[in-house]
């Protein structure tokens, strides 16, 4: 049945962009924390010399 094959395929599709979403949200937030710790470490260094 071609009806519930273009469903599974669409449950399929939003289960995997979710999980695509979540890992794209994890990777910037570490991102925006690294950014964060280098721009600290660089204020740092600046304000000790």
């Amino acid at each position: 049945n071609i009806v519930s094959l273009v469903s599974e395929i669409l449950d399929w599709w939003t289960s995997v962009r979710i999980i695509a979403e979540h890992a794209m949200m994890m990777l910037s937030l570490k991102y925006i924390k690294f950014s964060i710790q280098d721009v600290r470490q660089s204020c740092m260094c600046y304000a000790s010399e």
